[in-house]
């Protein structure tokens, strides 16, 4: 299949399982905002926020990953694609190490002292650390395989396993309306499960299909120059994670410390549907840029550059096509979607959606910069 297929099929098949995902997704929040109330599913949205505030080390990861296999692809190296592979596994295994040992040292802090929890809530919220915890450091530790699967353009099995994510996350949502114990207790429990699964999916598939995933487990495979190249840009590419972190989990703890969990839940609403409008920018993003890296990796820069710019152009236009609806008609969309509305949802809503249209107007030169 050649690249402007490739880049159909992969597109089509990311808006496909992102439609089908956004209709899950949706649906799971009206369901699980009911079952847990108001306050707990602030919590939730808090308390998962804090912890992947560490989760924006392993998106840039996979950026870098993917960045180093589609290059090394394009310029025909099969030895340098499974090297950095290699590597790159040890290096998540280390953060997933570093991330846990401090998470967990510091969790009675956080939770006790710096958050605006209720002080009947603080030992559920105590257990729903620890767990989201454990759930970044699965998510860390699947990275390196999800990025081989992008660089080998796999994206019809990335669909696949997410859209059965969607699912088992739905009926997580009807199941909670029947169990007796603490239902943010198990709703956090199940959610780690649900990661686990995501976990073994992605890496069984790639150790099954994949040649670069085959290695020896011994100090041999560790190159110094490798990490040093993949740090490297994973600290570049981390500056950027950073401002979006700011952007979205530095807004979710003012707001808790001014207003407590009941805002948040509004905001984590609004962080919600624009996470499910961003499908636009994600399947232009996993589609075209393994294209732009190979592009690079083999020399032709002008091809690069000019699918660089499409990037933009197409995702700021789908972006328009998507959000305008929405934005106009908010409150109406939210007040049928949602059994109770927490206040200033729709504002949440609409501003953050602003924000992501106009940073689409950049978005591939994001991808030419890291090609380079």
């Amino acid at each position: 299949m050649d690249s402007k297929k490739r880049i159909i099929a992969n597109t089509a098949a990311q808006y496909t399982k992102s439609i089908v995902n956004i209709c899950l997704s949706l649906y799971s929040t009206r369901l699980i905002l009911e079952a847990l109330d108001v306050n707990d599913y602030g919590i939730y949205s808090l308390v998962g926020g804090v912890v992947s505030i560490f989760g924006y080390l392993a998106n840039s990861l996979v950026v870098t990953t993917q960045r180093y296999i589609s290059y090394y692809h394009g310029a025909g190296q099969k030895g340098s694609v499974k090297q950095f592979f290699a590597n790159s596994v040890f290096i998540h295994l280390l953060i997933c190490l570093a991330i846990g040992i401090i998470l967990i040292s510091i969790g009675q802090y956080v939770i006790g002292h710096f958050l605006n929890i209720a002080p009947d809530r603080v030992t559920a919220a105590m257990f729903v650390y620890y767990v989201t915890t454990l759930m970044l450091i699965t998510t860390i530790a699947t990275t390196p395989f999800k990025a081989l699967l992008i660089a080998h353009e796999n994206i019809v099995y990335i669909s696949v396993v997410e859209v059965c994510d969607g699912i088992l996350k739905l009926a997580l949502a009807f199941v909670l309306f029947c169990i007796g114990m603490d239902k943010l207790i198990f709703y956090s429990l199940m959610m780690m499960l649900v990661v686990t699964l995501n976990f073994l999916a992605f890496s069984l598939y790639c150790f099954y299909k994949y040649e670069e995933s085959h290695f020896s487990v011994n100090l041999k495979i560790i190159d110094k120059d490798c990490i040093k190249q993949i740090t490297g840009f994973a600290g570049w590419t981390s500056l950027g994670m950073f401002a979006g972190l700011a952007q979205t989990q530095g807004t979710a703890i003012i707001l808790n410390k001014a207003f407590g969990t009941i805002m948040n839940a509004a905001f984590g609403i609004a962080s919600q549907v624009n996470g499910a409008v961003r499908f636009v920018s994600t399947s232009i993003l996993n589609a075209m840029n393994p294209q732009i890296m190979k592009a690079e990796g083999s020399g032709n820069r002008k091809e690069m550059l000019e699918l660089a710019g499409k990037e933009s152009k197409f995702s700021t236009a789908l972006m328009l096509i998507v959000s305008m609806p929405l934005i106009f008609e908010m409150p109406s969309v939210l007040s049928f979607w949602l059994k109770t509305v927490p206040d200033n949802t729709a504002m949440f809503c609409r501003a953050l959606m602003i924000a992501f249209i106009v940073d689409q107007l950049t978005l591939g030169l994001h991808a030419a910069n890291q090609a380079t």
